[in-house]
């Protein structure tokens, strides 16, 4: 009971990372850059504020339903000490191996289409550039050494981060 409170506890801290003050980080680096930045004064703002937050909630969303797979099916966390004891193929993963990054992604980059800032679009783009390096230099090995020929098979079959939609018949 008590490792399962230390998941949540885990998972909870990275939401509280990835999704909000990563965001919040964006948002200083905006007004700091650009003092003559201001939130949304006139209605053509909202044309980049809407479609910016949908971009961003989309993000948020993939990104919780790949943490709840990984906690529910593969038994750990999407982070590095409490991995998941199990491959985790359905749910998101069955159509890209790196949705949790995918929604990094699209967080990101909602965030700087809403805040349309060019600093809020490099942090983004440094941010999602580093965070697929990792996965395909450091998290990628692991997950072959861990789970062996079951993996190498998946990443054979799987898109490594623009998911494959038609993959529906995937188990």
């Amino acid at each position: 009971m008590e490792k399962k409170f230390i998941k949540l506890g885990v998972i909870a801290t990275g939401i509280i990372a990835w999704a909000v003050v990563l965001p919040l980080v964006m948002l200083g680096a905006t007004i700091f850059f650009h003092p003559e930045y201001s939130i949304y004064t006139e209605i053509d703002d909202l044309y980049r504020l809407v479609p910016g937050v949908f971009v961003l909630l989309a993000g948020i969303w993939i990104a919780l339903w790949s943490i709840y797979a990984q906690y529910a099916i593969g038994e750990g966390t999407p982070v590095p000490l409490l991995p998941a004891v199990k491959l985790v193929v359905r749910g998101p993963y069955r159509y890209c191996r790196n949705p949790m990054a995918l929604g990094v992604i699209l967080m990101l980059l909602g965030a700087a289409i809403a805040l349309w800032s060019i600093s809020a679009l490099v942090i983004a783009v440094v941010i999602s550039s580093l965070h697929l390096l990792y996965d395909k230099i450091v998290e990628e090995r692991e997950l072959e050494k861990r789970f062996g020929e079951e993996y190498t098979r998946y990443k054979q079959e799987t898109p490594f981060i623009l998911p494959d939609i038609f993959k529906r018949n995937r188990k």
